[in-house]
Parts: structure tokens; C-alpha cells; sequence
């Protein structure tokens, strides 16, 4: 883990709580900071990846989009945060002020920073026989972060005090789907493959490579983790945005959008629930679906399986749940 950017969460922790006790210094004591603000840092690089995109930042950046329109919350990507420091003239050694990190928690009003170190960020290809006359090729795209969720309300200034949550997130794709190649014709993938260099990080033309995929599983995995972390955290499917007064940037360059995908409960024995949602509509074993009943949450169920497309089994962790309720998932793709 970066011990910068750690140390740069933690002081704002120790920031907040000085000016909290002093209600007449302004500032943020004035501005709440808000429990439905998440700052994304740029994370640590220790993939050993190679290629032209600074995943450092363009990770980051696409989480933030991804839980933005997942949980319609306000998300500060890195870029905004190196802009806003950049703008006050800090430099590096700079941002370990306590004054100035003050003010980084002050101009975002923001409750949350996310860190991580990037462990793991691959593509590779396989290939089996003579090129020129045929043969078979096959995919892979990996992804692996370990994230810290820290609080900056937590005191006092110890790591593991403002720790919310802490995990791994990956997404992994392989394409088992052998693409066969005859007389030195290449396939999709091996184009696509080859031109990565030439993608935009998190462009339409990306999220359709298997790099690309990999991202996305990656980002629905650590978005559902979050999720449960943080309270206040859970998808919107009545699709209203939080209604924070901060204003937070777009992020135009990136090609993700909501969507909501509407099924019921068609079986009920006790707790135990099958939907009619699956695989195909994004539904993942873990995450924490909600019930409705005439526009309203009634329950939740927690995914213990994914049985096909259009089918999952789970467990009624929450309301009074009955059979032909409506299930509501909000999928960001």
C-alpha cells in the first residue's frame, strides 16, 4: 500500500476532528462533511503492467464512475483531486499539510477515501499451431485490487481507527470460446488484442475487450463490497440521484451507463427465494437485491446462487417478502 496516500487520508482524518471542535473557525464545521461522498485516490501501480495507460489513475477513475451510477452518490475521481491540489500549487511532499488536506476534505465534503494497491492487471493470449495455415487462440484479462475504505470521521489518527473496510476485488475473463483461425486470418479478439495500446481506458471499443470485461467484473465486485460497508451506500432503483449540494465533476471520457432490470419472486419457501433474474441480467452470488411492492422496498434478498440466465436462489435477510413482489436490479454496463 502506498503509505502516501494512506498518510493523506489519515490526516484529513486528524484535519476534520481539529476543526470539528472549533465551530466558530468556519470551514468545514460549517459544511458537514457528507456520509454519500466517496474520494477515489489515484491507487499504488504493482501489477508490473507494461502497456500506455496509467492505470493508476484511469482505475480509480473508472470506479468512481461505476459506483456513481450504480449507487447515483457523488464520486470524486483522482483526477479532480490532483486538479483541485495542482490549483493551490501543491506539490507532493506538499499535500502531507494538515492545513492544506483540510481543505481538500473542506472542497469535496466528502466522508470517504478510497485507496488501493493494484495487484494484479493483465491481458494475454494464447495460441496453439501454425498461424499461416490454422489454428485456435484463446483470452485472458485479469484485474485485482486490495482497497482500504477509510472514514474520516474516525479518531484518533490510526490507520486501523479510520479503516471502514478493507478487501479484494477482482474480475477475470477467459475466453473459452477457442476463436479458430484459418490461413493467417485473424479473429476479433487477436484485433482487438493488438490495438489495445490504441484504446481509450474505459471507452466503448475497451469494455468490449477482454481486458475490458475483466474491468467491469472487477468494478461490480468491489462496488457490491462497498456497498455493504458503507451505510448509507445501496443502488437507487427508484434511479434518483443523491441530492448533495456538492458539486462533483462528469467524467465524459468513460462509456458506463445505468441500467435497471425489473423481475419477482416466484417461489417463497420460508426465507429462501428464487427470482427470475440471473446472470444475464448481472445478478452476482452476494449482492443484496431489493423487493418491491407497489413502488415501495418491502425486504432485500442476499444472491447465495446463480442457477442460469434468468434464475437465482437467495436468502431473505430483510422485510416481509412474498411471492410476485418485484425485484429490482440496477446494473452499470
Amino acid at each position: 500500500m502506498n503509505k502516501g496516500f494512506i498518510l493523506l487520508a489519515l490526516f484529513v482524518v486528524s484535519a476534520q476532528h481539529v476543526v470539528s471542535q472549533n465551530n466558530s473557525s468556519g470551514g468545514i464545521a460549517d459544511s458537514p462533511l457528507s456520509d454519500s461522498v466517496l474520494v477515489f485516490m489515484p491507487f499504488t501501480d504493482n501489477s508490473g503492467f507494461g502497456g500506455k495507460w496509467n492505470i493508476s489513475e484511469e482505475i480509480p477513475r473508472y470506479l468512481a464512475l461505476y459506483c456513481r451510477e450504480k449507487f447515483r452518490a457523488s464520486t470524486i475521481p483522482p483526477t479532480a483531486v490532483e486538479q483541485f491540489a495542482e490549483g493551490k500549487g501543491l506539490t507532493a511532499s506538499g499535500r502531507s499539510s494538515t492545513g492544506e488536506l483540510t481543505e481538500f476534505a473542506e472542497r469535496f465534503h466528502a466522508r470517504y477515501v478510497i485507496t488501493a494497491t493494484i495487484d494484479g492487471f493483465s491481458v494475454s493470449r494464447f495460441n496453439v499451431a501454425e498461424q499461416t495455415i490454422a489454428g485456435y487462440e484463446a483470452f485472458s484479462g485479469e484485474v485485482h485490487l486490495h482497497y482500504l475504505v477509510l472514514d474520516v470521521f474516525q479518531f484518533p489518527m490510526r490507520e486501523k481507527d479510520a479503516i471502514v473496510s478493507e478487501g479484494d476485488a477482482s474480475g477475470v475473463v477467459k475466453d473459452h470460446a477457442l476463436g479458430i483461425t484459418l490461413l493467417g486470418k485473424q479473429t476479433d479478439r487477436t484485433y482487438q488484442f493488438y490495438a489495445l495500446d490504441d484504446l481509450t481506458f474505459g471507452s466503448e471499443a475497451f469494455n468490449k475487450t477482454v481486458i475490458g470485461e475483466a474491468m467491469a467484473k472487477c468494478a461490480e465486485d468491489f462496488s457490491s463490497k462497498i456497498g455493504q460497508a458503507v451505510p448509507r451506500l445501496e443502488p437507487n432503483v427508484a434511479g434518483r440521484r443523491s441530492t448533495e449540494s456538492v458539486s462533483t465533476p462528469q467524467d465524459t471520457s468513460f462509456h458506463l451507463s445505468r441500467q435497471i432490470i425489473h423481475g419477482e419472486v416466484i417461489v417463497l419457501d420460508d426465507d429462501t427465494a428464487f427470482l427470475n433474474v440471473g446472470s444475464d441480467d448481472g445478478v452476482e452470488v452476494g449482492d443484496r437485491v431489493p423487493v418491491m411492492r407497489k413502488d415501495e422496498v418491502v425486504g432485500e434478498v442476499k444472491i447465495s446462487e446463480v442457477r442460469s440466465g434468468h434464475l437465482s436462489l437467495g436468502t431473505v435477510v430483510k422485510g416481509n417478502v412474498q411471492v410476485h413482489d418485484e425485484v429490482v436490479v440496477a446494473v452499470v454496463r
